[in-house]
């Protein structure tokens, strides 16, 4: 996890079967303690 604006994160989950699930995106807008802007791509 990079965040800052333009930084990017990517989570992997994995189902009881084994199968893998990738989630990304990227942080948009960062404004502390009150917003986050991001994007989500599965």
């Amino acid at each position: 996890i990079d965040l800052r604006p333009g930084g990017v994160y990517r989570f992997v989950s994995t189902d009881a079967e084994g199968n893998e699930y990738a989630f990304r995106g990227e942080y948009r807008e960062i404004v502390p303690p009150e917003k986050i802007v991001w994007t989500f791509e599965f």
